[in-house]
């Protein structure tokens, strides 16, 4: 009898492997992190003496979501400088808190983005951190990311420009960021649960040396990149008056663009940007709440997928959102590209949720190691109980998972072989504690931030 630390039975297995198999009465067998058996029950039967054992019967197992672009703080922020485009948006709402974010704003903020993520699904998140204030809110981020139990992207991001009112104070230079970048990767360079990358904020907020620089020490040290593009018009109306050059043909002469660069946001994009992304191996993270909520346009989803760009999903901050939820950034993927071409068709259930899975995992680069339900990969997934109003009857699962889930679906989620979440509740940290904590401490941040957003009460 071969050993297991979990399996997970009975549960109608979404496999997303190359073959994309569903096994109807399915085991999933973990070791040590990995999975070590997806086959029928049946075939597995006696084989496995199991440290824990959840029966799944009657729900369904999908490999976990993959968030490709959060920034945790903006969790305290929620629905603040709403109904504005985005640069009033920043000047609202990020610029007034941003500077005063202490070690507890940070880790609380945090917090809340990683117990929304295991809710709705996500199993791994890319935190693309550009306020830093003062050092070491980094560190506390990646705390966060371990008491609650995800698998988390650390972007260290950074601004050596500043671009309109109220920046100032997040504008650092060149060799203090990239030395902390050196900083983080020598500290987490080796758990597996953390990656280490860089990110450069709005090409508007960099100088064409910092850019370079950029450029150089990830190609130097081996680093992904991630970075806002083309959000709106502003990126293309900047590198044109001061590189002459639009912001993708830019990045791509600097040597900036290639195969480890995930480009976020992507919405104003003509073909030659298109071939641009392509011809480099750039993925991309699509953010549809944001985008609609800060009225800043539709990606070409479709398009770009036909041109064989990777897209993944990402949630964006909880302040241009309101949410982390990926669930219902699936399904603001799909209703999007549908209105925008009218056409019912464009993009289907199945592709939206491969973007959020294998879709996310070749834009980390990971695609070895999640996004599918295969023996090897990292036991990352969650198990879906279909019995809730909003989803029952069920007749699809990969239908009713974009269109038709919320939280209250996600029954327990696993990463890395860990139970984050088992039949609704979350299991690393105190979860009302640490609600209650962080809405004292965002309203204390609002309460005494300079300029207070018009919206706050």
């Amino acid at each position: 009898m071969e050993r297991a630390d979990l399996v997970i039975e009975h549960g109608h297995v979404i496999t997303l492997d190359a073959e994309g198999r569903r096994i109807p009465d399915g085991t999933i067998a973990v070791r040590e992190g990995r999975v070590i058996a997806v086959a029928p029950w049946a075939e597995t039967r006696g084989r496995f003496s199991a440290g824990r054992v959840i029966d799944a019967s009657g729900k369904y197992v999908f490999p976990g979501l993959i968030n490709t672009h959060i920034h945790s703080f903006q969790t305290l922020l929620k629905g603040l400088g709403r109904d504005e485009p985005l640069l009033d948006w920043l000047a609202a709402s990020i610029r007034p808190v941003a500077p005063m974010l202490d070690e507890e704003a940070t880790y609380l903020g945090a917090a809340v983005a990683c117990i929304e993520s295991i809710r709705s699904g996500a199993t791994t998140v890319v935190d693309y951190n550009y306020a830093h204030p003062r050092p070491g809110l980094q560190d506390v981020v990646i705390k966060a990311f371990a008491d609650v139990g995800v698998r988390g992207v650390h972007a260290r991001s950074f601004s050596d420009r500043v671009f309109g009112e109220g920046a100032g104070p997040l504008v650092q230079p060149p060799e203090v960021f990239l030395a902390d970048i050196d900083r983080l990767a020598a500290k987490y360079g080796g758990d597996d649960m953390v990656d280490i990358w860089m990110g450069p904020s709005a090409l508007w907020n960099m100088t064409e040396a910092g850019l370079k620089e950029t450029a150089e020490f990830a190609a130097d040290r081996g680093l992904p990149v991630t970075m806002h593009i083309d959000e709106t018009g502003v990126d293309d109306e900047d590198s044109l008056a001061r590189f002459g050059r639009k912001a993708l043909p830019y990045l791509a002469d600097i040597g900036l663009l290639n195969e480890r660069f995930l480009a976020v946001h992507c919405v104003h994009l003509d073909a030659d940007d298109i071939e641009v992304l392509r011809g480099s191996g750039a993925k991309v993270s699509h953010n549809p709440a944001s985008n609609m909520i800060l009225g800043s346009g539709v990606a070409p989803v479709d398009v770009l997928l036909e041109a064989g760009v990777t897209v993944s999903l990402g949630t964006d901050g909880a302040a241009s959102n309101d949410s982390q939820d990926m669930l219902e950034t699936m399904k603001l993927t799909a209703l999007l590209q549908k209105v925008t071409r009218r056409d019912p068709g464009v993009v289907g259930a199945e592709q939206v949720v491969h973007m959020a899975t294998l879709g996310g995992a070749r834009a980390l680069g990971k695609e070895g190691l999640i996004g599918s339900l295969e023996v090897g990969k990292a036991a990352d997934l969650f198990v879906y109980d279909p019995l809730r109003a909003k989803s029952s009857p069920l007749h699809d699962p990969v239908a009713a998972l974009v269109y038709s889930s919320g939280e209250s679906n996600i029954c327990t989620t696993v990463v890395a072989g860990r139970v984050v979440l088992e039949d609704g509740v979350v299991k690393g940290v105190d979860e009302a504690d640490i609600l209650r904590r962080a809405q004292r401490k965002a309203t204390d941040l609002v309460r005494r931030s300079p300029g207070r957003p018009r919206s706050a009460a």
